[in-house]
């Protein structure tokens, strides 16, 4: 009797066995697998839209998204494997498509579930995803599998399936058509370029793992590279482009490919280099979070969900914070294919960017993103645009973000996730994980300088300078030495010497000749305007003919360039060439200066601003001396301000003698001698006149020069002692605006408008919008920006409300525009464009006078500050 239940028992678990491993190996039918479907491609229309984000800078698209709201409640086709366990599938289609990539928008799968995704033929599997890809920002967005179909199957135990329906939701269907596709169109990039195997790249291995191509939004493609920092800490930093559109609203679906090279090297130049390579996709990673962005030196950082795979040889990139770089590597994957190495024959920092000729290798649409290593293997910067392509020699230009974005604000500059730790490092190399948890720092033996851990540097009898200290820093010596100049005296030393001697460096290796320090002054890679101010050379490079005249009303600082912050450039003298012909007059910033005497007070200012303040002028290009305007006056003897000149004075001067001392030098050379006794002789007695200072004093727009009493008597500015009203402080000058000649935009006075015969459009009018019904002044088939620069019509059509701001921060010319004004960005932010199709945010900023101060913002920004809108795009030139 008690056989039969253990019997029974038996044969149950049998039977129930049989049924789960039956179930196991039985699936639907395909056909039986519900289809979603999105629409057909078309591909015609898709590449001439591509044609069209190539020339507006856009990152390039390989894939069409369909947002979808597809979860297991209520689509697919839910099975059960067996008594514990459960499938749910679900097929995606397009009919015409090369490849097929997923969004999740919600994806949290529980502890047994398991999500694979697979080709219409069954062959092609991504790996599993399970509930150790549940992210913070609870999406997941695939890798692509090849071919028009994608079958997504989740199996999970039966008491977590409600995990499964609440927390799965698909989102986006992308339905690829070109580049990233299947095995035997996957596409190529030209064949000029260089594979990563090929012996040219043998240098290279320490960089190469770093950099990898990734897909966003399930249709956009770029480059990027995996950064180091310098707590050496492996936090997986991926540095990319702006211009990629990795957001606070998209990192979340970025997908970086790692090690997608070719096996072997093709020949350069050969069929096969230019055919399809054979990479594969298998190893990525999934989902990130923003860091900082910025336009400005177009680059982003962003940080990866989790970090690559250890045993993948993911290297984290060096970087070098310098304002120039020796010739290296650019490292990316033109076309999303197979990793290309290629080689510069110049790289020349301009403003923010590097302006980089090739020699051996081009980048291409893809290529977006890409690091650009120097010479010391160290990222300088990331690919933003050029016309590069095989097989023509025209340029590329990477953001300088390492050395322009890299303080400030955390969300917008690039110190505070570099070095966290803020050492100020301005350089480190690259780190390859592996080698042992010791940190590394630079080793002396002598002026010998290597970089290793403490022991290795002891092992070898070196003296370890610190943990991840740099040898770029010259730590044991033997720094290189060059011409230094201190005015005209040129003398030899280190870089470090001559700035802590307050000099101008001219570079490595330079000698002091007769002519080294005849450059106004300036340092090495700078040039004197007109007006003797120094700034990068590249300035003069990109603006002398360049169709705007510079008489002072640009400042390259504004626009990146090397120079003091917030000085305008003067370009309009001879030797410019009147700026290359473009100012109308070449009087090189206006008449030039000299000395002007109020009295026997000096000051240096043009012979027109000296004479119209009642000044008497003593000569173009004289200095102010101790003496130009006469002996001083009885009270500058008075040393001790007693109203008197006596023996008090002299006892003064005997106590200050030889000295430098300002208030007893009463003659302005330089020392305390018998020649300031004499002076205090002279004027022996009772100050005559005395009396409070006196300085401009601004009633309205109105200058006059008074005592500080009367100026306050009068409700007036008062300016500061000595100042004059010489340079208009007051703001008196008369305000410009839009002026129409005929169908001619110009901008000026309204006097000026009135001479030339124009229609004069109001005080602090612009061009832009047309206001004189003739395209801006711009000829058929352009039409003038927020500022009154003419573009061709198409730019606006590919440019408004593509989801960027074109606030000066993009250049036509470098984006595929030819016609295009080299080096002249475009403003489209203004009610004239519709604030750049809503691209940008906020209101259009324009001038605000608060009193006679002027300031640049919005006008709501202008009202809260008490102020006086001068209206949308208005600027502070002019004196408004």
């Amino acid at each position: 009797m008690t056989i039969t239940p253990i019997l029974l028992a038996a044969l149950c678990t049998s039977a129930l066995t049989g049924l789960g491993q039956e179930a196991n190996n039985q699936r639907l039918p395909k056909e039986a697998i519900p289809k979603i479907s999105v629409p057909s491609l078309d591909y015609s229309a898709l590449f001439d839209a591509d044609r069209s984000r190539e020339i507006a800078g856009q990152a390039p698209q390989f894939a069409v998204p369909n947002s979808k709201s597809i979860t297991p409640a209520t689509d697919g086709i839910w099975e059960r494997v067996d008594m514990d366990t459960q499938r749910w599938t679900l097929r995606v289609s397009c009919d015409n498509a090369l490849s097929m990539n997923l969004g999740f928008g919600r994806y949290n799968m529980p502890s047994s579930g398991s999500m694979t995704i697979t080709d219409e033929s069954g062959e092609y599997r991504i790996r599993p995803f399970t509930a150790d890809d549940n992210k913070s920002h609870g999406q997941l967005w695939t890798p692509v599998v090849p071919g028009g179909e994608a079958t997504i199957e989740i199996v999970v135990d039966s008491d977590q399936k409600a995990y499964v329906v609440k927390g799965i939701e698909l989102t986006s269907i992308n339905s690829g058509y070109r580049w990233v596709h299947d095995a035997a169109e996957r596409g190529s990039s030209e064949s000029c370029n260089i594979d990563v195997v090929c012996p040219e790249g043998n240098a290279w291995w320490d960089e190469i793992p770093s950099v990898g191509v990734y897909t966003l939004n399930g249709y956009l493609t770029c480059t990027g590279v995996m950064m180091n920092n310098t707590d050496q800490n492996q936090t997986p930093l991926f540095l990319t482009a702006n211009h990629c559109g990795v957001t606070n609203s998209t990192d979340s679906s970025i997908v970086v490919y790692w090690n997608h090279q070719n096996s072997y090297c093709r020949t350069p130049g050969s069929n096969d280099s230019g055919g399809n390579g054979d990479g594969n996709f298998n190893q990525f990673t999934s989902g990130s979070s923003m860091r900082a962005t910025r336009s400005y030196s177009d680059f982003t950082l962003t940080q990866l969900s989790s970090n690559p795979n250890a045993a993948w040889g993911i290297t984290y990139a060096g970087w070098s914070r310098a304002s120039s770089a020796s010739l290296g590597a650019g490292i990316h994957h033109p076309e999303a294919a197979e990793k290309r190495i290629s080689f510069p024959d110049t790289v020349q920092g301009s403003g923010e960017y590097w302006d980089v000729n090739w020699g051996e290798g081009r980048t291409a649409p893809g290529s977006s993103g890409s690091p650009l290593f120097d010479g010391n293997h160290r990222v300088v910067g990331q690919l933003c645009c050029g016309s590069s392509y095989c097989p023509n020699d025209l340029n590329d230009y990477y953001g300088r973000s390492l050395y322009q974005s890299w303080d400030g604000n955390s969300s917008s500059s690039l110190s505070a996730w570099l070095d966290p730790a803020g050492t100020g490092a301005q350089a480190i190399d690259t780190l390859v994980p592996g080698g042992g948890g010791d940190p590394s720092g630079a080793c002396c033996v002598g002026q010998s300088c290597t970089y290793g851990t403490e022991a290795d540097c002891s092992a070898i009898g070196g003296t370890y300078q610190g943990d991840y200290v740099s040898c770029t820093s010259y730590p044991c010596g033997g720094a290189p030495e060059g011409a230094c100049c201190q005015g005209e005296f040129c003398s030899i030393m280190t870089q470090a010497g001559c700035g802590s001697e307050g000099g101008s460096y001219q570079g490595d290796n330079t000698t002091c000749g007769a002519t080294t320090c005849d450059n106004g002054g300036c340092e090495a890679g700078y040039s004197p305007d007109c007006v003797g101010t120094c700034f990068e050379d590249a300035v003069y490079t990109d603006w002398v003919g360049d169709g705007y005249c510079d008489d002072g009303s640009y400042i390259p600082s504004d626009y990146g360039y090397g120079g003091p912050e917030g000085v305008a450039i003067w370009l309009n003298c001879a030797e410019f060439n009147c700026d290359g012909g473009d100012c109308p007059d070449c009087e090189g910033g206006g008449d030039p200066t000299g000395a002007c005497c109020f009295g026997t007070d000096c000051f240096e200012l043009v012979e027109a601003e000296c004479t119209a303040n009642g000044g008497e002028w003593v000569g173009d290009n004289t200095t102010c001396g101790a003496n130009t305007c006469g002996s001083p006056s009885t009270c500058d003897a008075d040393v001790n301000n007693d109203g008197t000149v006596d023996v008090g004075d002299v006892l003064a001067l005997i106590s200050a003698w030889g000295t430098n001392d300002a208030d007893a030098d009463i003659n302005g050379d330089g020392v305390v001698d018998v020649a300031d006794l004499l002076v205090a002789i002279d004027a022996w007695g009772p100050c005559e006149g005395g009396g409070d200072p006196t300085g401009a004093c601004c009633a309205a727009n109105d200058c006059a020069v008074m005592t500080a009493t009367e100026c306050a008597g009068i409700g007036g500015d008062y300016q500061g002692n000595n100042s004059s009203c010489a340079g208009d402080p007051c703001g008196g000058g008369d305000p410009t605006g839009a002026c129409c000649v005929g169908t001619s935009c110009t901008t000026g006075t309204e006097a000026d408008c009135s001479a030339a015969g124009g229609t004069y459009q109001g005080n602090n009018s612009s061009c832009a919008g047309d206001p004189c019904g003739g395209g801006g002044g711009c000829e058929a088939g352009w039409t003038a920006d927020c500022q009154g620069t003419c573009f061709p019509d198409y730019v606006y059509e590919a440019w408004v409300g593509d989801g960027y701001c074109d606030d000066g921060a993009y250049i036509p010319a470098d984006n595929g525009c030819t016609e295009c004004p080299a080096g002249v960005a475009i403003w489209l932010n203004c009610d004239a464009f519709d604030n750049d199709g809503g691209d940008c945010d906020g209101d259009p900023t324009g001038a605000c006078c608060v009193g006679t101060s002027c300031t640049t913002g919005t006008e709501a920004d202008c009202s809260a500050a008490g102020g006086t809108y001068q209206g949308n795009n208005s600027s502070c030139a002019g004196d408004p």
